[in-house]
């Protein structure tokens, strides 16, 4: 039960936090709600708030079904069950939240073409950017020092390599989304240059402060890897609570720079103002044939999209959606996958023992002793590889020492082989084990 809770709420809070950044789109923020720029006047339409008003009761309605429905999922028993439900779930969060907003930027929209609220359509606004500092991009240096501190406990323990890795990893990928998934461009909303400074520095100081913290996080993740060797429990609920300080970081940096430009921007829907409602299919998707970029920021907030008049845009975004819908069928291929039976086979110089595309072979010259038993550690702590409720496989560590398992839990007793280098697996199948346990030692002898 512990890690059903675990699991749920490691995304959770993804409907509050969506549903609370889909209501907050409905204040007018740079003279844009729910993806349609509007005049002052058009701001205090009845129709307009009435319309914004249905839009947040829809939000808050989805996002009290989606919160019920997780109920259910904790009283799962089947892991491959639970994954899928968890992954549809997902899915279901990240498309019906699109649903309202779309609904209602259309309505918007036409309200707003009713009764004749076209801004700038043709022409363009000019503000003298010369005046706008340039984005002072942080140093490398910044990154390079808490990805060196991330790999650091390789020097001390191999056994978790991989995440202090990917922890490395990880931070030159946020080094390179800082670097390159930003457009720098002057946050422009009407003929006020310093209101098109002020916007501008926000969105650069904020942007650099997220990749730097959320990097300086993940070093200290890094680090959760020893605690594993001795408690598990403690690991998982430390790289859970650092993960989720990372994204309430995130999160943070985003509605305080939204409250910002909802202040600085307020009354600034006078004269001519910048409409770009033309560009954004559904408030949400950008497509503008006359952009050569592929990135674009985000109108409100301070994330960045793609531009998806270019190729390059929709192949990305394909994938992206292909890999998406494709997530609630992973449940049931690694059920699949994982059903299929564990063989073993002795011959005269080796035992090969195998799942799925997994083999392990064991070389009878290297084996020191070959042994039967009737219980698996239990303070087995996995590395890495699989630990579904009916399957062990790959990498664990009992105590100070590391072994290779393939087993099915429930078939006992399970064949324990130590090479004479002190490497260990544990094996376990559905099947006569004592009668392969006798051939193994026969062999040996």
């Amino acid at each position: 039960m512990f890690y059903k809770i675990l699991m749920w709420a490691s995304i959770c809070w993804i409907a509050p936090l969506m549903g609370y950044l889909l209501i907050n789109n409905a204040k007018f923020k740079k003279n844009i709600a729910v993806g349609v720029t509007f005049m002052e006047e058009g701001k205090r339409d009845a129709d307009v708030i009435s319309r914004l008003n249905k839009y947040k009761k829809q939000v808050k309605i989805l996002t009290l079904l989606f919160l019920l429905a997780i109920i259910p999922g904790i009283f799962i028993s089947k892991l491959w069950i639970l994954l899928t439900y968890w992954l549809v779930w997902t899915d279901l969060v990240i498309f019906l939240y699109a649903i309202p907003f779309y609904l209602c930027n259309r309505d918007l929209k036409k309200i707003k073409r009713e009764k004749g609220w076209v801004y700038n359509a043709t022409g363009s606004i000019s503000v003298d950017t010369a005046t706008i500092p340039q984005f002072k991009q942080l140093s490398p240096f910044l990154f390079i020092i808490p990805c060196i501190l991330s790999l650091l406990p390789l020097i001390w323990d191999k056994t978790f390599y991989m995440l202090y890795i990917v922890s490395g990893l990880t931070i030159i990928i946020f080094w390179f989304m800082y670097r390159y998934l930003y457009r720098n461009r002057s946050e422009t909303v009407n003929e006020e240059k310093d209101l098109t400074r002020v916007l501008t520095q926000i969105r650069h100081y904020n942007w650099s402060k997220i990749w730097f913290i959320a990097s300086w996080m993940t070093a200290v993740l890094s680090y959760s890897g020893l605690l594993f060797i001795n408690n598990q429990v403690l690991a998982l609920v430390l790289v859970l609570g650092l993960s989720t300080a990372i994204c309430i970081e995130a999160v943070a940096i985003e509605i305080k720079i939204r409250k910002m430009q909802e202040k600085l921007t307020k009354g600034s829907g006078i004269g001519a103002i910048v409409d770009e409602d033309d560009k954004w299919i559904g408030g949400m998707i950008y497509y503008n044939p006359n952009d050569s970029k592929l990135i674009v920021n985000e109108r409100v907030g301070m994330n960045t999209t793609m531009n998806l008049a270019r190729t390059s845009g929709k192949v990305i975004m394909g994938f992206i959606l292909i890999f998406t819908l494709a997530l609630p069928f992973i449940g049931p291929a690694l059920h699949i996958y994982y059903e299929q039976p564990i063989k073993i086979q002795v011959s005269k110089e080796e035992i090969t023992a195998s799942q799925g595309i997994t083999e392990y072979n064991i070389k009878f010259s290297e084996i020191e002793n070959i042994e039967l038993i009737n219980e698996l550690p239990n303070d087995l702590v996995r590395v890495y590889g699989t630990a579904f409720e009916d399957i062990l496989k790959g990498n664990f560590r009992s105590g100070k020492e590391n072994m290779i398992l393939l087993v099915r839990p429930d078939n006992k007793p399970f064949i324990k082989i130590t090479e004479k280098g002190g490497k260990v697996f544990l094996l376990g199948f559905e099947g006569d084990v004592e009668r392969k346990f006798k051939e193994m030692k026969g062999k040996l002898q």
